[in-house]
Order: structure tokens, then C-alpha cells, then sequence
């Protein structure tokens, strides 16, 4: 497994010190000191997956975070040393994968970059009983499987691969209530180390942004207790 690795941080020992790790699995990787220019960054490199400072010179991380949204749902890790909740739940909101803090090591790095490259691989072929329908529809939203791709009322909507894994498995159980722990495993696998309670800021997202769309009446509600059940908007009141 060859991966290409965009390094955007202003720690040079921290570079050369993943860059190296990183070339004993044959991981190709570029790395820059700022996000200054981070569109052309990813033009250039074609990279698999960000790895991104949150406090860089001239524009910080989450400003680049941002950046790179509006552009490409290319999976992104925050690596930060400033470990507070609030911290990793702005960088969550605005669109990072998931948050390492630093220090930390770079096996557990490497091992969250596996984990989130293989969830983007196409699963193992089924048997027909157990194939899962390659388009799912609910309250005017619609998600297709093999391309990826969702859409309201013909419009697309962009979502990064958490954002779309999580719209998956509510839109494959809708109108069910399904609890935290059972949500993580199908979303990230019973082998996710990532911060604990991501799964609710992801889901807070994935609410903020079913409500700014028009053209279908999905919802996320909350089931006190239990857990979070998609259903329609009819439904909130």
C-alpha cells in the first residue's frame, strides 16, 4: 500500500521525523511550513490523505482546514498540542477526519492513517442475500454507493467521509434509534482510537448541515438516553 502524505506543519523536526517513518512503509510525502498556497499544495501533490498543524504562521489551521473544504473532501488529521475539548471540537466542525495530540507516537499515527485509508476501500463482495441496495432514499435526500455521491432533489451535496459514512448508516436505518457506541462501530470499526466523543460533534455537524439544505425534509433527532434516530422534519415538533 503506497500513500501519498501532505505534511502541512512548522515543526521541521516533527517533518523530518514522520517523513522518514513514513518512507520505511514506501509512503511518499511532501511537506510545507504554512498553509499559505494550499490549494496549489494539493494540485501538486495529489495527496491521499492532510496532515495538518492547527497552529500555523500567517494562517492557522483551522482557517486551512476550511480552505481545503471548500475545495476537496480529501481525509485530513489534525496534529495540535493544544489538547482542550473545545479545540478538537472546532477542528471536528470544520471538517477534519480526526485529532491527534501532540506529542504523540508515530505508530499511532501511522495506525489512524491505515484506519481511515481503509475505510475508503471498496468492502468484500457479498452474497446476494447480504448485498446492501446501491441507492438509498429518505425524505427527498438521496445517496448512491458505488459514486459516492448525495444529493437533494437533484442538487450535490459535498461531505467529507465522515460526513458521508455517517449519513450512510442513519439513511440505511431510518426512523430507527440507534445508540452512540453501535453508530462508532459502524462508522470508523470497533478498532477506532480516535477522540471519544467525536462521534457527537460529526452528528452535530451532520445535523447543522441537513437543516441549511432545502428540498427534502430529513432530519437527525435526538432520542434522550438512547441515542439518534433520522426522521423527518415533521417529526422535531
Amino acid at each position: 500500500m503506497e500513500l501519498q502524505i501532505l505534511i502541512i506543519d512548522d515543526d521541521q523536526k516533527l517533518q523530518d521525523l514522520l517523513q522518514e517513518y513514513f518512507h520505511a512503509f514506501h509512503w511518499r510525502c511532501q511537506a510545507h511550513l504554512s498553509g499559505s498556497g494550499v490549494s496549489e499544495m494539493i494540485t501538486e501533490a495529489k495527496p491521499d490523505i492532510i496532515l495538518l498543524d492547527m497552529m500555523l504562521p500567517h494562517k492557522d489551521g483551522l482557517e486551512v482546514l476550511r480552505e481545503i473544504r471548500a475545495i476537496s473532501q480529501i481525509p485530513i488529521i489534525m496534529l495540535t498540542a493544544r489538547g482542550e475539548a473545545s479545540d478538537k471540537i472546532a477542528g471536528l466542525e470544520s471538517g477534519a477526519d480526526d485529532y491527534l495530540t501532540k506529542p504523540f507516537e508515530a505508530r499511532e499515527l501511522y495506525a489512524r492513517i491505515k484506519a481511515i485509508h481503509r475505510r475508503l476501500q471498496p468492502g468484500p463482495k457479498l452474497p446476494p442475500d447480504d448485498i446492501p441496495l446501491a441507492a438509498l432514499e429518505f425524505q427527498g435526500l438521496s445517496l448512491v454507493r458505488s459514486s459516492r455521491c448525495v444529493t437533494s432533489q437533484g442538487q450535490s451535496i459535498a461531505l467529507n467521509d465522515s460526513a458521508y459514512r455517517l449519513l450512510e448508516v442513519f439513511m440505511s436505518q431510518p426512523q430507527v434509534v440507534l445508540d452512540r457506541d453501535h453508530i462508532m462501530n459502524l462508522t470508523h470499526g470497533r478498532d477506532f482510537i480516535g477522540y471519544e466523543r467525536s462521534i457527537d460533534v460529526q452528528i452535530s455537524r451532520l445535523r447543522t448541515i441537513l437543516k441549511e439544505l432545502s428540498g427534502h425534509e430529513a432530519a437527525i433527532r435526538t432520542v434522550w438516553g438512547e441515542g439518534y434516530m433520522l426522521c423527518a422534519r415533521s417529526d422535531l415538533k
